[in-house]
């Protein structure tokens, strides 16, 4: 959507996605562009974002399209004062903007500690902190390629221990009888909750099946502690004395599974594939310095993703008030005038 007749389109794009144009442009058919009249451009970006405008999709051979006939005929309610608009508009502009901020920082964090990951997992960090190097330490070739002296190339058959054998899945009419406390974990993390458990330690679960196993877009190896069922879609590992949790769990996340999938239609990486697997290993008292570094790495990454949901939240809540004339914002018109 732009700001005058030229480049005021309202950008229909993937279904239920709006954009202001803010420049002349041409469209295809694919693309409903809306100039509007009598609304502030902005707020009617936002509102179409809001306002139910699914109901005019038709699902067409190809996919979903949107009837623009159906399009055209949405009824909404809105603040007649351009001021008004304006101001809406504004504030949900701001939220806007701080979501934007905070994708922006997670993305460029995430590239930060992908690169950091790679770094610690495969050279580690000296006694002093430092990260290796082969210019100021020693490293040997090994079936993985060259890694520090102070390491080894282990199978995880080696490095822990395969509890599957204690998994149980549960049909979902069952686990609706077992309401409770107890997290119910899957492939990708709790699903449900229920009144009893198998397992009460610390492990590491690495999913089993799914699409997740190739584009992991969830974590595919992730630690749990305390009372919890695992169903069997996911490896239930125990970290033998030697192995330090963190780092191993860091260790499984970041390893390229590909070669070890079998199976298309639903992707698969057994047990035999995993416990097989080459990794290569510090000492002990290096494990835990690079897991303490992760760690804290993840849970950064972890209080932000909660902050942009908080902000999502905001944004959604705004849109329900402020978008159905629920909460006015003529008062603050008031302050400003």
């Amino acid at each position: 959507m732009g700001l005058n007749k030229e480049s005021g389109n309202c950008c229909k794009l993937t279904i239920g996605r709006v954009a202001i144009a803010g420049r002349p442009l041409y469209t295809n058919e694919a693309i409903a562009s809306l100039i509007p009249n009598s609304l502030n451009p902005d707020y009617l970006r936002h509102g179409l974002q809001y306002w139910d405008v699914l109901q005019g999709v038709d699902q067409a051979i190809k996919g979903a399209t949107l009837n623009k006939e159906k399009l055209n005929k949405i009824k909404f309610q809105y603040p007649a004062s351009d001021l008004e608009q304006q101001k809406i508009a504004e504030i949900l502009s701001t939220v806007d903007r701080a979501i934007e901020q905070t994708e922006a920082l997670i993305a460029k964090q995430q590239r930060i500690k992908t690169g950091l990951m790679q770094d610690l997992l495969t050279r580690g960090i000296d006694e002093h902190g430092n990260l290796r190097s082969e210019e100021t330490h020693e490293f040997k070739d090994s079936p993985l390629g060259r890694i520090p002296v102070e390491w080894e190339v282990e199978a995880l058959d080696d490095c822990v221990e395969f509890w599957d054998g204690k998994r149980i899945p549960l049909k979902q009419d069952d686990r609706d009888q077992m309401d409770g406390e107890f997290p119910y974990y899957g492939a990708s993390g709790i699903i449900d909750h229920i009144d009893k458990y198998l397992f009460d330690d610390d492990l590491i679960l690495v999913g089993e099946d799914g699409e997740n196993v190739i584009s992991r877009h969830l974590p595919l190896a992730f630690k749990v502690s305390g009372r919890i069922w695992v169903n069997n879609q996911a490896h239930v590992l125990k970290p033998k004395a030697d192995q330090d949790i963190d780092f191993l769990t860091n260790r499984l996340e970041f390893y390229d599974y590909s070669l070890l999938v079998s199976g298309s239609a639903q992707p698969k990486l057994n047990q035999r594939n995993l416990r097989q697997m080459q990794l290569p290993i510090p000492p002990r008292h290096e494990q835990s310095r690079i897991g303490l570094v992760l760690t804290t790495l993840n849970k950064v990454d972890t209080g932000r993703v909660s902050y942009l949901t908080k902000l999502h939240s905001l944004k959604t809540a705004l849109m329900q008030d402020l978008l159905t004339g629920k909460v006015r914002v003529t008062p603050l018109l008031s302050e400003s005038a």
